[in-house]
């Protein structure tokens, strides 16, 4: 079903399982949808009262990630793949404003000197000249599909993944299929959410609309700032 169809809602189902929207395409569906069919966001969530979501609260987990090398003792935290408008994408958008915010908390202000908001693939020498001038304690790649020319960048700089930096991913490296050592990452719940929605879908005449923030795990790889 493509997005656009589920304001026309034209299939006989018992629910709308829906993930990768973003924020601008949930708010239309808060003002525009009025079908008896019931939606379930996953991974993303909605204010709507009757709009059911089972996701990870991105903000807040990598607040907590950031938080956590902050109190470790890095003080020099480059984020790449960030973004400051939510038009660039909900999962680096969120995701950026937790690394803010544990900045905030930390030190009352975020160094916008160690934010890489471009492509790095497109970029890729003004990614290197920025390691190599900026000196991270630790490098916050936000999503998956960044991580591999985020690796190649630290290789061009010269700098040794694990001695020189550390590399964090927000995203479920073993979902990629990604083999890069040492990488910690998020381990995203998919499929306990996918299957707490079917559940609620089977059994929806007994259960309350799910609105619920479901834990990832952190896994840890040879990264001293987070041990």
């Amino acid at each position: 079903m493509s997005k656009s169809s589920v304001l026309e809602n034209k299939c006989d189902v018992d629910g709308i399982i829906l993930s990768s929207f973003g924020s601008d395409e949930i708010l239309r569906l808060e003002r525009e949808y009025h079908h008896d069919t019931p939606l379930l966001f996953l991974n993303r969530y909605s204010l709507r009262e009757d709009f059911a979501y089972l996701a990870v609260n991105y903000t807040d987990f990598s607040r907590r990630i950031v938080s956590r090398l902050l109190k470790n003792g890095v003080r020099r935290i480059a984020v790449v793949g960030c973004g400051e408008s939510e038009d660039l994408g909900y999962a680096e958008y969120t995701r950026t404003q937790g690394w803010k915010r544990a900045y905030e908390d930390e030190t009352g202000s975020y160094p916008k000197e160690l934010m890489f908001s471009k492509n790095v693939a497109l970029n890729m020498s003004e990614y290197t000249e920025f390691l190599r001038n900026d000196r991270p304690e630790v490098v916050y790649v936000l999503t998956g599909g960044e991580l591999p020319v985020a690796w190649a960048g630290l290789v061009q700089a010269g700098l040794t993944p694990g001695k020189d930096v550390d590399v964090v991913c927000f995203d479920d490296v073993e979902e990629f299929g990604l083999r890069f050592h040492p990488v910690s990452f998020v381990r995203m719940p998919l499929v306990l959410m996918a299957s707490k929605a079917v559940d609620y879908f089977a059994h929806r005449d007994k259960m309350k609309v799910p609105k619920e923030f479901v834990e990832p795990q952190l896994i840890v790889e040879d990264c001293r700032y987070l041990l």
